[in-house]
């Protein structure tokens, strides 16, 4: 009879263990964490081990990670679910727990050495810990399932960050082939081609994560200038304007677009913007002068342009572009060739070996040759 009644004792006991469990799974379904908390610590003494998972996930769902890994502690042990101790690496990483977590993920990847999720979020704690062992785990995460998108995304950014730039752009680009829309890895894949250099699939990236995202100030400015790059520019021009609707007060990105409107021949919005650029920064003399002679380079006004470009040299005679400049526009307005001739001569003799110097050289020999041939000429009439 005795045993009869502990046998049912037992069964009672075990009835209710089920059923609490059974309302404490209907409770983390429903999202009712606090609830759950509170029904499972009111039998803290009979929990099982389930329930004080079911706990920790409440805790998780609080965001209060200090208790979740609290719970974890005091009853994972070897031979419980992996699920369980994945749940408490992610709770120790967010707490930056990260030599801990770290010895989780080696645990689980020991147990399950096919998973890639376990190597990578051990690479995201060697990370923490400023591992050399980091960039290697990612790799091997990365050989395991390479669809796996935080760890290709993780592998490009520090490749990008290495700057291994081709390594970075194939990754992304691998990625992207089933993640189009992924916008981490369009960024990724843009400042990769831009720091290549390949301005047109720069541009075209750039353009497809601006279809599905906003974009940053730092992307607008480097379309701009990729477009600069490639000679377009009024569509350079659409770019700084979006960068300084972004950020007015910057005023580098005012100056470039005073320059770039030049070029497209927009001399009113030049002059704004080389205006404001001087109201927010002492810019040096040399500097405005340049800038206002390139703006009536462009309108024409080579008179003025010359004298700006002079101006120019005078406060600063190292500076190359306004030295061509001035030989440029004294070409377009002289008709003396000889003081043209000295312009272009005066550029080559203080920059040699300057960005210029091809088309210098070409313009001294044409000019040589026509001043040759004018004087042959005058010859010829005398006699």
């Amino acid at each position: 009879m005795k045993n009869f009644l502990s046998f049912l004792l037992i069964l009672l006991l075990v009835n209710l263990s089920v059923a609490q469990t059974k309302a404490l799974d209907s409770l983390m379904i429903t999202g009712e964490f606090a609830k759950l908390i509170e029904m499972a610590d009111a039998s803290i003494e009979s929990q099982s081990k389930k329930e004080a998972f079911l706990v920790a996930k409440a805790y998780i769902g609080l965001g209060n990670a200090k208790k979740a890994s609290e719970v974890y502690q005091q009853n994972l042990e070897d031979g419980d679910d992996l699920r369980h101790f994945y749940s408490y690496g992610k709770v120790l990483l967010q707490q930056n727990q990260a030599k801990l977590a770290d010895s989780i993920f080696s645990y689980l990847h020991e147990k399950n050495p096919n998973n890639a999720e376990f190597l990578y979020r051990s690479a995201l704690a060697k990370q923490k810990l400023d591992s050399e062992d980091f960039k290697k785990t990612l790799y091997q995460a990365y050989d395991l399932q390479q669809n796996h998108l935080l760890v290709a995304y993780e592998l490009a950014k520090e490749e990008l960050k290495q700057k291994n730039y081709a390594i970075a752009n194939r990754i992304a680009t691998q990625a992207l082939w089933n993640n189009p829309e992924n916008t981490s890895l369009l960024s990724i894949k843009g400042q990769a081609l831009y720091a290549r250099g390949k301005w047109e699939e720069c541009v075209s990236t750039f353009n497809q994560l601006k279809k599905v995202s906003d974009v940053p100030l730092f992307v607008e400015l480097r379309l701009a200038k990729a477009h600069v790059k490639l000679g377009n520019y009024p569509d350079a021009l659409k770019h700084y304007e979006n960068c300084i609707a972004k950020d007015p007060t910057d005023f580098q990105i005012l100056e470039d677009a005073a320059e770039v409107a030049t070029f497209c021949e927009e001399t009113k919005k030049a002059q704004i913007y080389i205006s404001q650029a001087f109201a927010l920064k002492d810019v040096s003399r040399s500097r405005q002068y340049y800038i206002f002679g390139t703006v009536f380079l462009q309108k024409e006004d080579f008179e003025r342009a010359i004298g700006l470009f002079t101006q120019c040299i005078e406060e600063d005679a190292n500076h190359e572009k306004a030295t061509y400049a001035l030989a440029n526009a004294k070409d377009r307005f002289y008709a003396d060739q000889q003081k043209i001739l000295e312009a272009y001569e005066l550029y080559l003799q203080n920059f040699p070996d300057g960005n210029y110097a091809d088309l210098a050289n070409y313009r001294v020999k044409e000019l040589r040759k026509e001043i040759f041939l004018a004087g042959e000429r005058l010859k010829e009439k005398r006699k």
